[in-house]
Protein backbone atom coordinates (compact mmCIF):
# COMPACT_ATOMS: atom_id res chain seq x y z
CA UNK A 1 0.00 0.00 0.00
CA UNK A 2 2.73 2.28 -0.86
CA UNK A 3 2.91 5.28 -3.23
CA UNK A 4 5.06 3.46 -5.57
CA UNK A 5 4.21 4.37 -9.20
CA UNK A 6 5.55 3.21 -12.77
CA UNK A 7 7.95 5.50 -13.25
CA UNK A 8 9.91 4.54 -9.87
CA UNK A 9 10.22 0.62 -11.49
CA UNK A 10 12.84 1.57 -12.92
CA UNK A 11 14.93 1.93 -10.66
CA UNK A 12 14.31 -1.45 -9.27
CA UNK A 13 15.07 -3.14 -12.83
CA UNK A 14 18.54 -3.96 -12.38
CA UNK A 15 17.99 -5.50 -8.89
CA UNK A 16 18.25 -9.63 -8.67
CA UNK A 17 14.82 -9.98 -7.27
CA UNK A 18 13.17 -13.67 -6.89
CA UNK A 19 10.10 -12.41 -5.04
CA UNK A 20 8.44 -8.96 -5.89
CA UNK A 21 4.96 -8.12 -4.23
CA UNK A 22 3.56 -4.93 -6.27
CA UNK A 23 -0.38 -5.25 -4.60
CA UNK A 24 -1.98 -2.16 -3.46
CA UNK A 25 0.28 0.24 -5.50
CA UNK A 26 -0.66 2.61 -8.39
CA UNK A 27 1.54 0.61 -10.51
CA UNK A 28 -0.11 -0.16 -14.28
CA UNK A 29 0.62 -1.07 -17.55
CA UNK A 30 3.48 1.20 -18.74
CA UNK A 31 5.13 0.22 -15.32
CA UNK A 32 5.35 -3.51 -16.33
CA UNK A 33 8.00 -2.66 -18.70
CA UNK A 34 10.48 -2.07 -16.34
CA UNK A 35 10.01 -5.60 -14.98
CA UNK A 36 10.65 -7.22 -18.22
CA UNK A 37 14.43 -7.47 -17.46
CA UNK A 38 14.09 -9.27 -14.38
CA UNK A 39 14.87 -13.15 -15.43
CA UNK A 40 15.07 -14.47 -12.22
CA UNK A 41 11.64 -12.75 -10.91
CA UNK A 42 9.82 -16.29 -10.06
CA UNK A 43 6.78 -14.66 -8.02
CA UNK A 44 4.84 -11.31 -8.91
CA UNK A 45 1.58 -10.03 -6.68
CA UNK A 46 -0.01 -7.46 -9.02
CA UNK A 47 -2.97 -7.89 -7.08
CA UNK A 48 -5.24 -4.42 -6.49
CA UNK A 49 -3.22 -2.44 -9.50
CA UNK A 50 -4.17 -0.61 -12.55
CA UNK A 51 -2.48 -3.03 -14.45
CA UNK A 52 -4.81 -4.61 -17.73
CA UNK A 53 -4.32 -7.41 -20.24
CA UNK A 54 -2.04 -5.35 -22.55
CA UNK A 55 0.14 -5.07 -19.46
CA UNK A 56 0.51 -8.59 -18.68
CA UNK A 57 2.50 -8.62 -22.28
CA UNK A 58 5.86 -7.34 -20.63
CA UNK A 59 5.64 -9.94 -18.44
CA UNK A 60 4.94 -13.25 -20.30
CA UNK A 61 8.14 -14.02 -21.06
CA UNK A 62 9.86 -13.83 -18.34
CA UNK A 63 12.05 -16.89 -17.87
CA UNK A 64 11.80 -17.58 -14.31
CA UNK A 65 7.92 -16.83 -13.59
CA UNK A 66 6.18 -19.57 -11.71
CA UNK A 67 3.66 -17.53 -9.42
CA UNK A 68 1.51 -14.78 -10.78
CA UNK A 69 -1.23 -12.55 -8.52
CA UNK A 70 -3.48 -10.72 -10.56
CA UNK A 71 -6.58 -10.74 -7.86
CA UNK A 72 -8.79 -7.75 -8.42
CA UNK A 73 -7.44 -6.59 -11.31
CA UNK A 74 -8.31 -4.67 -14.46
CA UNK A 75 -7.53 -7.98 -16.05
CA UNK A 76 -10.31 -9.40 -18.61
CA UNK A 77 -11.15 -13.18 -18.23
CA UNK A 78 -10.02 -13.17 -22.18
CA UNK A 79 -6.50 -11.55 -20.60
CA UNK A 80 -6.27 -13.67 -18.61
CA UNK A 81 -6.76 -17.20 -20.59
CA UNK A 82 -4.50 -15.80 -22.98
CA UNK A 83 -1.85 -15.56 -20.65
CA UNK A 84 -2.41 -19.07 -19.56
CA UNK A 85 -2.01 -20.29 -23.57
CA UNK A 86 1.01 -18.62 -23.75
CA UNK A 87 2.37 -19.61 -19.88
CA UNK A 88 1.18 -22.92 -18.94
CA UNK A 89 3.54 -23.38 -16.64
CA UNK A 90 3.19 -20.33 -14.41
CA UNK A 91 0.46 -20.34 -11.70
CA UNK A 92 -2.20 -17.85 -11.86
CA UNK A 93 -4.65 -16.63 -9.00
CA UNK A 94 -7.21 -14.05 -10.78
CA UNK A 95 -10.00 -12.56 -9.96
CA UNK A 96 -11.52 -9.33 -11.66
CA UNK A 97 -12.14 -6.11 -10.20
CA UNK A 98 -15.71 -6.04 -8.50
CA UNK A 99 -17.14 -2.75 -8.67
Amino acid sequence: MTRLHEGELSSIESLDLVHLDLSRTRVDDEGLKSLAKMNNLETLNLTRTKVTGHGLRYIQSLPGLKTLRIERSLVSSDDYEQFKQLRPDVKVKWSTLSL
